[in-house]
């Protein structure tokens, strides 16, 4: 099967983490790009974050939220009339450094996700935590890595932020 665009853009970062024992050559990876970073690529090693969604409670992605991201999101429709969509998906939960929050990116399911869509059903996703995401995240642009300080432990972050509004009062 031919490279895309963004494999190929990443292709040897993925190589080099294979080779430093981060990754193995057997785990699936899911790319995909930021467009509000001039389309910087993404990567998540799937095989872990299905490892890592084991357990993890269902959350159900709304109608309107599968058709953005069925715009956003290539795929095969032949492959889609075809998937299972009763096996739930996963989603990673990161920093946006655009919208300063944390944004939720389907890293495993587009085409079960589709198929429900298709079939105007709720699709089911096991949302990884943030730690977990980040755990997973293989390729980054640096502003999403950094924003693994803010958001690790959101607890944490919001109770500094407010002991520093105390402090400055």
């Amino acid at each position: 099967m031919p490279l895309n665009d963004i494999e190929r853009k990443i292709a040897p970062q993925l190589l080099i983490l294979t080779l430093k024992g981060k990754m193995d050559i057997e785990d699936e990876v899911f790319t995909t790009t930021l467009p509000d970073l001039d389309d910087a690529p993404l990567a998540f090693n799937v095989t872990l974050a299905q490892k890592l969604a084991e357990g993890r409670e269902l959350v159900e992605i709304p109608l309107e939220d599968m058709t953005k991201i069925a715009l956003a999101y290539e795929f095969d429709p032949e492959r889609a009339e075809a998937a299972d969509d009763t096996i739930p998906g996963i989603c990673a939960t990161l920093w946006s450094p655009f919208e300063q929050c944390t944004i939720l990116i389907l890293i495993d399911g587009t085409h079960r996700c589709m198929r429900s869509l298709l079939n105007h059903r709720p699709f089911a996703v096991h949302r990884l935590s943030v730690e977990q995401s980040y755990a997973c995240l293989l390729v980054a642009p640096t502003d999403v890595w950094a924003g693994r300080v803010l958001c690790v432990d959101e607890t944490s972050y919001l109770n500094a932020q407010m002991e520093d509004r105390t402090d400055e009062a």
